[in-house]
């Protein structure tokens, strides 16, 4: 976790966490043989209705994290 992503105890920002599932989805798609630039381009858009988070555990600051989409 990146230091900007934290609070003043180190403990990461609930919000932060839909980033990490948007890099999670843009590398899934980019491991398909097509980066979601260019499906931007070819006209391709996939937008977000819903999403929904449980959380576990906090994550605090250099921590790693495993996401698996």
């Amino acid at each position: 976790m990146r230091y900007g992503e934290t609070d003043q105890m180190r403990v990461v920002y609930h919000a932060a966490y839909l980033s990490y599932f948007e890099i999670g989805r843009t590398e899934f798609i980019r491991d398909l043989g097509l980066p979601y630039a260019e499906m931007e381009r070819r006209g391709v858009l996939l937008a977000v209705a819903e999403a929904s988070l449980r959380f576990h555990a906090a994550a605090k600051y250099d921590d790693l994290l495993r996401v698996e989409t």
